[in-house]
């Protein structure tokens, strides 16, 4: 038995290598979805820890398709709202906009990891509307590794997934057709002992010609989502080695440390409220990220990250979205967490919108619904200079009167976050109102 296994391990050694495969990238020709197996006499196949295709995909008559990588279900309504919030905000600064922020992305069940920080894969949480991602790579042996490992990469083994591979699923999905037009942010730590080369390489090849370089701007402050895409990129990279890497700055707060009743933050020694909500956030002129965290791994009992942490519920989701925390990084995320980050339209909202119902009314309960333009209703109005004041007009009217209902030092206004959205209906009494938008 013994001797059987030596010889074992010594074939596997001296499996001849594919002239294919190139340090840093793989075997580029097969593997991934859409192109073929990749047989036992591959690198990429002894290597990627999932046999002849990349994790989440199954061989069928030869070639990589979709399998665990595609199996949430039931998302086309809040994955469509999430994208129609974004667009709203596609004019304020990057940090500004409300963003699922995926923290650990690779580290998922349907990924094979044991300890999994999610769900679903990578691609599913694409899909439902998640744009801000988290890598953690780490060196083990030759080459990078995904890992949620310590700093001497304790915690991390030859069975974690390669970087490369990850590399190539956001590659394959930003440029499938229906996904032209999306913006993803990639969170690169950096554990590669000085590989470069190796953090690098994939980014080249994969996504270079989508990724965004600062002298594509014409500006210092964090860009605009459309203001990326007028520079033809999609890709923004924070942290990481890079020249075109962006800094992410603030502080990343523990849900323990969030007071969702004042959304104020305490620091990490538990200490007293070292600001409320910043003064200049809401104003689109602060450089911070607005950071919520929650780790959801738990191994073995020796370690939870959740008692660490704190947990995002979907119920606190909500609470986040509503103090204007903008990079919620939501563990184990689900459908129920996609849907309390909407703040906008109502469940199955808009209906017949553009049709009969061409105008857009925010209900006492802060959800938006499609309604008659000719209805008669008050307005909401924001203050000019504050964007956290909002006026209900006793007058009512049709939605076209809006512009001369609102009175000086207000405008007849859609609010453009969750936190805007909540101090409208929050803080005024109304059954159903006007607000600025029409289709």
């Amino acid at each position: 038995m013994e001797k059987s296994l030596i010889t074992l391990i010594l074939f596997l050694f001296t499996l001849p290598v594919n002239a294919k495969y190139t340090p840093g990238l793989g075997d580029l020709s097969c593997g991934q979805e859409g192109q073929k197996r990749c047989t036992f006499l591959s690198r990429e196949f002894w290597l990627q820890g999932s046999g002849g295709c990349d994790r989440g995909l199954k061989s069928i008559k030869g070639k990589c398709r979709q399998g665990k990588r595609n199996s949430l279900k039931d998302h086309s309504w809040t994955t469509k709202t999430i994208q129609f919030q974004r667009e709203l905000q596609s004019n304020l600064p990057i940090n500004q906009i409300s963003f699922l922020w995926i923290h650990n992305s690779y580290n998922n069940r349907k990924d094979g990891y044991a300890f999994p920080n999610h769900k679903y894969s990578l691609t599913d949480l694409l899909d439902l509307g998640a744009r801000a991602f988290e890598v953690d790579t780490h060196l083990i042996g030759k080459r990078l590794r995904l890992c949620h490992g310590e700093y001497n990469h304790l915690g991390c083994s030859l069975l974690d997934r390669l970087y490369f591979n990850i590399i190539e699923e956001f590659n394959i999905w930003i440029r499938k057709k229906e996904n032209q037009n999306e913006v993803v942010i990639l969170k690169i730590q950096n554990q590669s002992d000085g590989r470069k080369d190796l953090l690098e390489s994939p980014l080249n090849h994969h996504l270079k010609d989508l990724i965004l370089q600062k002298s594509d701007l014409k500006t210092d402050r964090y860009p605009t989502l459309n203001e990326i895409r007028e520079a033809g990129k999609r890709v923004m990279i924070l942290d990481g080695p890079f020249s075109y890497s962006f800094s992410k700055k603030g502080k990343r707060t523990k849900v323990k440390q969030f007071d969702e009743k004042l959304c104020q933050f305490t620091d990490e020694q538990g200490e007293e409220v070292l600001w409320k909500h910043d003064p200049t956030f809401n104003k689109g002129l602060s450089e911070n990220w607005q950071s919520v965290h929650w780790d959801a791994t738990n191994i073995l009992g020796f370690y939870n990250g959740e008692k660490e942490t704190g947990k995002i519920t979907p119920k606190l989701v909500r609470k986040l979205v509503e103090c204007n925390i903008t990079a919620l990084e939501v563990d184990m995320m689900s459908l129920a967490h996609a849907k309390e980050f909407i703040w906008t339209w109502e469940e199955g909202e808009p209906k017949n919108w553009g049709r009969n119902k061409r105008c857009a009314v925010i209900n006492k309960n802060g959800r938006w619904q499609s309604e008659d333009c000719q209805e008669s209703l008050p307005f909401a109005c924001q203050d000019q200079n504050n964007k956290g004041l909002w006026k209900i007009t006793r007058y009512r009217g049709s939605f076209n009167e809006g512009k001369t209902a609102c009175q000086r030092g207000k405008q007849f206004a859609h609010p453009q976050n969750g936190w805007e959205n909540a101090r409208l209906y929050k803080n005024n009494s109304f059954s159903k109102a006007w607000i600025n938008l029409k289709g």
